[in-house]
């Protein structure tokens, strides 16, 4: 086990301690979108973007030089709600259901299952090949021919 999976159990207990805390003055902090954020970060701050316009919950958007610096996990996006913070995409949705707001709401106990898979597979798969193809570039193993 490493550190960032009992950083991540730390913090998903944290959270489930703050679920009453008013909804006021939330800000989700992101990377510069243009010149900062990785094309992984970007898609992952433009889910949380997308999910809470879609639960229609008020948020203002700041971007950060610093912003994975500032997270407690480390990655972005995080949202900052009062004295709470709540990084990444799949914590904040739990976090938003555990008040009593779901996009699930409608689905059966199976589809919630198959939509949980689907949301796996592509956090595992997809964002492992967008790693790959922000670095996987000749400008970046130009480096390493030299060596060879």
């Amino acid at each position: 086990m490493t550190a960032s999976y009992f950083m991540s159990n730390l913090v998903a207990d944290n959270l489930s301690a703050r679920v009453d805390i008013e909804w006021t003055d939330a800000v989700l902090y992101t990377p510069y979108h243009i010149q900062q954020a990785l094309l992984y970060e970007h898609a992952d701050c433009l889910a949380v973007r997308a999910f809470l316009k879609m639960v229609e919950l008020p948020f203002r958007l700041e971007e950060r030089p610093n912003a994975e610096f500032m997270s407690p996990s480390g990655k972005v996006p995080f949202l900052r709600l009062q004295t709470c913070l709540i990084p990444e995409f799949l914590p904040l949705v739990e976090f938003v259901a555990r008040r009593g707001v779901k996009l699930s709401a409608g689905l059966t106990d199976a589809q919630r299952a198959d939509m949980q898979a689907h949301m796996a597979l592509f956090d595992q798969v997809l964002k492992n090949v967008e790693v790959r193809l922000a670095f996987d570039s000749t400008k970046f193993a130009c480096i390493y021919l030299n060596f060879i």
